[in-house]
């Protein structure tokens, strides 16, 4: 391995950029660039406000912001040591490309989590501006924004990235460009505003003058200046000699290449690449769209290069390229793309293959910390080339193939969760109803018969009763949601999941109390249940901190699937739920009330056996959280922080109506089996069937044909998991609205089913809403965000169920059966309303790809 920044900068002798360096690739297309050799030979002046020292990307755009500030471009000069923009500007690779993640632990370990998490969001925000800029100007740079891959699992990583040895791939917003146009236009730019610049015009010292000015001295003459501003990069050392301890000049290596025919025409490549075995060995790639050309760049510590290549990258000569780099890199292609059509060498077609190859000084970046190696040196490539450190290709998937195992658990998870509250839907009411009946007729020895029961005064109070304790059942919800999903932030979400299940326990057995002495207590004392629940709040918290256990533990670009899987187990349990409750409830109430106990409980075994499920692209984030936390003051702010910028981002506004609406689904199907037990006299025990066929069309839907049916246009027509999401978002709560009218006008209730079957279609709407909303999340507090909603969708119950179940109360004492189907057209309303909402969101831009890693 090449030794540290520290041994060999001793050895280098700070320098100023050498004459005659070799063309790069985008030098090479840019000869006619009529300031290429501006003022070569003449001298400097005696003086200008303003003195730019380096002509790249940097000191034009300095130059160029100067005049647009109202500098005066005569009080502006440039002064380039060579050709106008002929350093790292116009030698790189082509990529402009954020970090998303990779540099996050050394950034915090040298400034802390939140100032590297600041880094991070500022490089993405460079990339947003970059394609503002170039659209404001409209520069003919060859820009394009897209999306990177810098390492989805294994098969999908081979389809999406046509790399064959690919074992994972994770994707973002980047974007590539012809830097040296760039450069130039802004050059150009900054000319035409009378900047003037100095080419072939080298620095060799900046010193303190007199009147508080800088002398420059060059080999023009010496200028005076106020304002000097480097923009020197590798050499910035030679003129500010105390930074010579910080920067180590480093020669990089890149190479274009005529794309072969397999990546030719309809072929061509649309993404960025960085190509990894491992964190120091990579190929970084992009192919540009203009005219194909491949530009390839191997990175500067490579392991499988000599001992004498990697010393020799530790220079400020650019004169030359190196030959075992540039073999290496070639040989590397053939690994990475083997099929025939794809390969680069002996196509028997002259012009295909290596067209050049060139070297550019950059800084090289301080060595990074060898634990931070240790944690995200994986190979991304399979082992049919060079590893390296003793790394297997075993170690680097065990994650991919623990996947299917985890959303396993969480299906099981969320099966539970679902069962214990759905089987209890029918024999409580049944439980409720029996108890205030037997109140009604003073508790008769030989019982009541169940017709005597479906009198408005017993009817009525059952409906008032259900109503409020929906809703003090939301109180806790409110309360310590939140908070609690703090909690879970930054000591573990699987221990505040099994606190809120411990509440869920609670309150069930006070309620089973109350209803099985019904003579002994008012079953209005079941409300006092809602107090247990201040224990994690809920069966609807826990399944919030389940979702935020479950976003941690999938990849990004898996989400939207794991997503439709793991609620598939919802509708599982609803048909499960539903068939045992109106089997079990005639024979006995509480034989599933027994069964919703015992689901609890193993849901809370179930957690406590289930393997770590941290994906690696949120621990480090997530790691931060830990660390940040030990400041009270600045975690309780940067969460506060965070929520409030998720809250207020436009989208997130336009998608909060769905979560509300979408907690209207299950009131009005609870309404459902009421009203058409009162209006056409069906069994309560029938009226609980209508779940299992809202079990079996979502069954169909999210666990057969979505998760197919996505994929394949995913893949086939390149549609992003986002925008597929909020398709799936528009059309549920379009289905909704329908299906709640259909219902609501059926003459028969051998028509319900046909309103229930389009109402269930929509049911959708909150999983594709969670998944569409994750893409501007912050990863470090999901489960604080996921809270958030679920405090939210519980405002909505708080003010939603006892309305629903008062319009039906008040629709049951009038004398028309046609308003009997009230609450249903209500509903309908506000799945219009909730669709009108959902037409503003928008994923045209960049949103994100994986979660947005603030």
């Amino acid at each position: 391995m090449i030794a540290s920044n520290d041994d060999l900068q001793g050895g280098v002798t700070p320098s100023a950029p050498v004459s005659k360096p070799c063309l790069s690739y985008w030098q090479r297309t840019t000869r006619a660039f009529p300031h290429l050799h501006s003022n070569h030979n003449t001298n400097v002046p005696a003086s200008r406000q303003f003195v730019i020292i380096g002509s790249g990307i940097s000191g034009a755009l300095v130059a160029f912001e100067l005049t647009e500030s109202g500098i005066k471009g005569e009080d502006v000069v440039i002064i380039e040591a060579r050709e106008a923009a002929s350093g790292a500007s116009s030698r790189n690779a082509g990529h402009v490309r954020p970090d998303a993640f990779r540099g996050f632990q050394h950034y915090s370990s040298l400034h802390g989590p939140e100032q590297a998490l600041k880094i991070i969001a500022n490089e993405r925000l460079v990339l947003q501006k970059v394609d503002e800029f170039v659209r404001q100007h409209d520069i003919h740079c060859d820009f394009k924004l897209s999306t990177t891959f810098d390492s989805y699992q294994a098969e999908e990583a081979r389809i999406r990235t046509r790399v064959k040895g690919a074992l994972a791939a994770y994707e973002w917003p980047a974007g590539s460009s012809h830097p040296a146009k760039l450069a130039q236009w802004l050059l150009n730019a900054a000319i035409e505003r009378s900047v003037t610049l100095f080419t072939h015009c080298p620095v060799s010292k900046v010193s303190e003058g007199t009147e508080a000015l800088w002398e420059i001295h060059t080999a023009r003459g010496i200028i005076s200046t106020s304002n000097v501003i480097h923009c020197t990069n590798a050499y910035a050392s030679l003129l500010l000699p105390e930074l010579s301890s910080h920067l180590t000049p480093n020669r990089a290596q890149a190479h274009s290449l005529i794309a072969p025919g397999g990546f030719s025409g309809a072929n061509t490549l649309s993404n960025t690449f960085s190509l990894r075995y491992g964190l120091s060995h990579f190929y970084s790639l992009i192919q540009r769209q203009n005219d194909g050309t491949f530009i390839l760049g191997v990175s500067r510590t490579n392991p499988t290069l000599s001992t004498e290549t990697l010393r020799g990258i530790v220079t400020f000569d650019d004169r030359e390229f190196n030959e075992e780099t540039l073999e290496d890199a070639l040989k590397q292609w053939n690994i990475l793309f083997p099929d025939k059509d794809q390969s680069i060498s002996g196509t028997g077609i002259h012009g295909e293959g290596l067209d050049h190859a060139w070297t550019g000084i950059i800084d090289g970046p301080q060595p990074l910390p060898q634990e931070n190696e240790e944690l995200e040196d994986a190979p991304l490539l399979s082992p049919e080339v060079p590893e390296h450190d003793g790394q297997t290709a075993n170690e680097s998937t065990s994650v991919s193939k623990s996947l299917p195992v985890i959303v396993l658990y969480f299906m099981a998870i969320h099966f539970l969760l679902a069962f214990c509250e759905l089987i209890l839907v029918a024999p409580l009411i049944k439980l409720f109803e029996n108890s205030l009946c037997l109140s009604h007729y003073n508790f008769p020895q030989n019982g009541i018969n169940e017709e005597l029961c479906k009198i408005p005064e017993i009817q009525v109070p059952l409906a008032t009763i259900r109503g409020w304790k929906s809703m003090f059942d939301t109180i806790p919800v409110l309360l310590v949601t939140i908070p609690t999903g703090r909690l879970g932030d930054r000591y573990g979400r699987r221990k505040i999941m099994a606190l809120a299940l411990f509440g869920v326990v609670g309150s069930l057995s006070e309620v089973f109390v109350v209803c099985a002495f019904p003579k002994e207590f008012s079953l209005k004392l079941v409300w006092l249940s809602s107090i247990v629940l201040l224990c994690g709040g809920g069966l609807n918290s826990a399944s919030s901190y389940m979702w935020a256990m479950a976003s941690e533990s999938i990849p990004t670009s898996k989400r939207s699937h794991g997503f439709y899987y793991i609620f598939s187990a919802f509708y599982v349990a609803e048909m499960v739920a539903s068939f045992v409750a109106s089997v079990t409830t005639d024979i006995s109430p509480w034989i599933p009330c027994s069964l919703s106990m015992a689901s609890a409980l193993l849901c809370l075994l179930l957690l406590a056996i289930m393997p770590n499920s941290q994906n690696p692209e949120e621990e480090t984030l997530l790691s931060s959280s830990s660390h940040t936390s030990n400041s009270s003051s600045s975690a309780k702010t940067s969460a506060l922080t965070r929520l409030i910028q998720t809250a207020s981002h436009p989208n997130t506004i336009f998608t909060l109506p769905i979560f509300l609406v979408g907690i209207l689904r299950y009131t009005t199907l609870n309404i459902l089996i009421q009203y058409a037990h009162v209006r056409f006299k069906l069994k309560i025990s029938t009226g609980a069937t209508f779940y299992t066929e809202t079990a079996i069309v979502n069954i169909f839907l999210f666990l057969f044909l979505i998760p197919q049916v996505t994929a394949y246009i995913r893949e086939k027509y390149k549609v992003r998991p986002q925008t597929i999401d909020l398709f799936l978002v528009r059309m549920s709560v379009s289905l909704m609205c329908v299906g709640a009218l259909a219902i609501g006008l059926a003459p028969s209730g051998k028509l319900l089913p046909v309103g229930v079957a389009l109402f269930a279609s929509g049911f959708g709407s909150r999983v594709s809403a969670l998944s569409l909303i994750s893409y501007w999340i912050p990863a470090s507090s999901k489960a604080t965000i996921y809270a958030a909603i679920t405090v939210f969708e519980s405002l909505g119950h708080a003010i939603g169920d006892p309305s629903m179940q008062q319009t039906f109360a008040a629709a049951l004492k009038l004398d028309a059966e046609f308003w009997l189907a009230l609450p249903f057209f209500v509903a309908a309303g506000c799945y219009f309303l909730a669709s009108v909402s959902a037409s503003f969101i928008r994923v045209d831009g960049d949103e994100g790809k994986g979660d947005r890693e603030d």
